[in-house]
């Protein structure tokens, strides 16, 4: 099948930011799902990972971050933040998403331009810090199945954050904080887990301000979590 994005008024006169289309044969089309882009700038990029997966990097209008991250399991039909990129964290200035790419080893890279406030920074290639793409024919890691990382609050923070962790039944799991360089920053958890909701509490009151991502490993399955401090 071929999917796109779509980002302009193609829908009864009305906005179609953030739809995505799909076509069997390339001429008939048919919006399967939506991403938010109305708040969040465009979709940039589309591109498929393994069993189903689609992925979309975000980019960003004036006041809207770019580099936010998404990722579908139903073929386009609902949309789930997974993380996001922020280039002013690492040139000082916001970049541009220009592709994204599923690598062999179901790595996620995206490929920047410059940014827009004119330092002419081009050529910055990043990737997640693990794979969270299955090749094809192997599971999807980090499904709601396997993982179930709750949304944590308050988000933004400034003290201290609280994220859940549910568990079907009893695991080895390893949650992990990183900034957005891929830096180790916390564990909140490491070893084996008994089945159930687990509190998981983050002291953020001496960390930088800026955004971080939670992830959660559990038997090699990962979901991620992210969650900005403010100062």
């Amino acid at each position: 099948a071929f999917f796109t994005a779509m980002n302009g008024p193609v829908e009864d006169g009305g906005s179609g930011f953030g739809a995505i289309r799909k076509s069997v044969d390339g001429r008939e089309w048919a919006t399967v799902g939506r991403l938010p882009a109305d708040e969040r700038g465009f979709v940039a990029h589309l591109a498929a990972g393994g069993n189903g997966s689609l992925w979309a990097v975000m980019g960003g209008l004036d006041n809207v971050p770019q580099g936010e991250v998404w990722r579908s399991v139903d073929g386009g039909v609902t949309w789930a933040s997974v993380g996001a990129f922020d280039g002013e964290a690492l040139v000082g200035n916001r970049l541009i998403a220009r592709d994204v790419v599923i690598g062999p080893e179901g790595r996620v890279w995206v490929g920047f331009s410059q940014g827009v406030g004119g330092t002419g920074f081009k050529g910055l290639l990043v990737r997640t810090v693990e794979p969270v793409a299955a090749s094809a024919g192997e599971e999807v890691p980090g499904t709601p199945s396997e993982v179930v990382l709750g949304t944590p609050y308050p988000n933004p923070t400034q003290d201290a954050v609280t994220v859940p962790l549910v568990l079907a039944e009893p695991a080895e799991v390893r949650v992990m904080v990183y900034d957005l360089l891929g830096r180790e920053v916390a564990v909140l958890a490491d070893g084996a887990q008994a089945a159930g909701t687990h509190v998981l509490v983050i002291e953020t009151a001496v960390w930088p301000a800026g955004a971080y991502l939670i992830r959660a490993t559990v038997d090699g399955a990962t979901e991620t979590r992210r969650v900005t401090v403010s100062r």
